[in-house]
């Protein structure tokens, strides 16, 4: 289950990618998404490489 909860999760992540939210929003969106990952690897590594992303633009 945990694979088919990621993939719905990474066309989130693509959007959000592609979005003109305020990086501090996407940031936020991001941290909460992995402190609450109960499984603790559910598209771990690209909500972290999405938030890094975010934190540069953020602190441009």
């Amino acid at each position: 289950m945990t694979e088919e909860i990621e993939a719905c999760l990474n066309v989130v992540l693509g959007a959000l990618r592609k979005c003109d939210l305020p990086a501090a929003e996407l940031i936020a969106w991001c941290t909460a998404m992995l402190e609450n990952d109960r499984v603790g690897f559910i598209a771990h590594e690209s909500l972290q490489s999405l938030r890094a992303r975010f934190q540069t633009i953020a602190a441009g």
